[in-house]
């Protein structure tokens, strides 16, 4: 069972609900739940420590922030000038 590190109780835990996955920037990532509070916890490894035969999911994101901050500043007006 893999370890890692819980923020919300502050100590090193072993992980229930394993998944496994592959970032985007190629780095490997083990995400489970924390059995004494219940919370997310991550840890980031290597391919070696992964055990074989195991399925490991792509990682995908949500849109980037550039085409965010993009449909921000489209959907903003300026508050039009008054014609006298």
């Amino acid at each position: 069972m893999p370890k890692g590190y819980c923020v919300r109780c502050k100590k090193s835990v072993e992980l229930k609900n394993i998944e496994y996955f592959i970032m985007k920037n190629g780095r490997y990532q083990i995400l489970g739940v924390c059995p004494n509070c219940g919370g997310k916890v991550s840890v980031l490894t290597s391919k070696d420590k992964i055990p074989s035969g195991i399925k490991i999911k792509k990682k995908t994101g949500g849109a980037s922030r550039r085409s965010r901050v993009k449909s921000r500043k489209s959907t903003h007006r300026k508050p039009s000038k008054s014609r006298k």
